[in-house]
């Protein structure tokens, strides 16, 4: 399972193409994702309006939560700092520190754009989660945000209960969005 911090949740949604944004297109669609609890907050935050904000919601609630925090990352978390330090890197947010402790510690591969986890690939051993790191040329699709290009289906397997979520792509449902989204009927769905 990857966690995809907010540096791409924030470029996908505002359209911006990179690879990591990309990746998560891809991700959507095959792979299990975890947002952390941090991380939602960063990225609810941003939408201005409340339309956006329920979709966005609807979207990322049905991706496994992983608390950031606690006593053990946060110690943890203090100590890497301190090795970066020691090494001539300070790292200039504390969350970016609990992110990338969380998952050096529970093992999770970390899907980013933001620059400031580069030390903690390098040098403490986290993994990335799209093999590209930090990306430098962003570019904007159509000037339109994903939520409105494309339609957003959130699909609850009812055999089993796993939650998957993905874009249609512009497809109806009788073109195979739940191929796309890699489930099988008998499903309940949510197009946003």
């Amino acid at each position: 399972m990857i966690l995809v911090d907010s540096s791409v949740w924030i470029d996908y949604f505002r359209g911006v193409a990179t690879p990591q944004t990309d990746r998560l297109d891809q991700l959507l669609a095959t792979e299990p994702l975890a947002i952390g609890d941090l991380i939602l907050t960063e990225v609810l935050q941003g939408f201005t309006r409340q339309a956006d904000f329920d979709r966005a919601l609807a979207l990322l609630g049905g991706l496994t939560l992983v608390e950031i925090g606690g006593r053990e990352v946060a110690v943890q978390a203090a100590v890497n700092f301190r090795r970066l330090r020691a090494l001539g890197v300070t790292p200039r947010k504390t969350i970016d520190t609990l992110i990338a402790t969380r998952c050096i510690e529970s093992g999770y591969p970390l899907l980013f754009s933001d620059r400031d986890f580069e030390p903690f690939v390098g040098r403490l051993g986290l993994v990335l989660g799209d093999g590209v790191g930090r990306c430098l040329n962003k570019r904007r699709v159509g000037g339109l945000n994903r939520l409105s290009q494309r339609r957003w289906m959130v699909a609850v397997e009812t055999r089993t209960g796993s939650v998957r979520a993905g874009r249609t792509g512009g497809r109806s449902e009788k073109d195979g969005c739940f191929r796309i989204l890699g489930l099988d009927p008998p499903l309940r769905k949510l197009v946003l």
